[in-house]
């Protein structure tokens, strides 16, 4: 597989029970829950957090640029779930998710492009960050090559050492 090419995976769709599942979940997350608090904007804030969080946690995949065409969501996830009675609007996280699959798509094909292609010499000074939880997300597709490369760099050189 050539690097930027992607295992063109079907992209999953919304099903016609997951709206009411997720209204009926969320209502019975403001009733139910200790806190009683109502799925309202800041809910949805911490909602779309860390459902980027639970795919990307070291944000090495999604980039800048998807998270800009996803801010919208950030917190109008309460108004897409609760607007309608039991038809909620679950397209935003099918979206994410498929995204999602298809950065990890193009990390595999650029990473076995390196490793049919590239020469690994290890005779320069350079750092990584192997933890990346803080850091930003990449800017765009040609940053997270540059961090897809160094992570397996990284890890390359771990494997020899072993």
């Amino acid at each position: 597989m050539a690097a930027g090419k992607t295992n063109e995976a079907k992209a999953l769709a919304p099903s016609p029970d997951d709206g009411e599942i997720a209204y009926v979940t969320a209502r019975a997350l403001e009733q139910g829950h200790y806190r009683q608090h109502p799925f309202d904007d800041s809910y949805s804030e911490k909602f779309f957090d860390r459902y980027l969080e639970s795919f990307d946690p070291q944000r090495l995949h999604f980039t800048q640029q998807d998270l800009k065409e996803f801010a919208a969501y950030r917190e109008t996830l309460d108004n897409l779930t609760l607007a309608k009675r039991r038809a909620a609007d679950t397209t935003p996280a099918y979206r994410i998710f498929n995204r999602f699959r298809e950065r990890v798509d193009q990390r595999v094909a650029y990473v076995l492009d390196l490793l049919k292609n590239e020469k690994f010499e290890f005779d320069t000074d350079e750092q990584v960050t192997v933890n990346r939880k803080d850091e930003p997300y990449p800017l765009d597709l040609d940053e997270a090559h540059k961090l897809w490369r160094q992570r397996l760099r990284s890890e390359y050189l771990q494997e020899k050492i072993a």
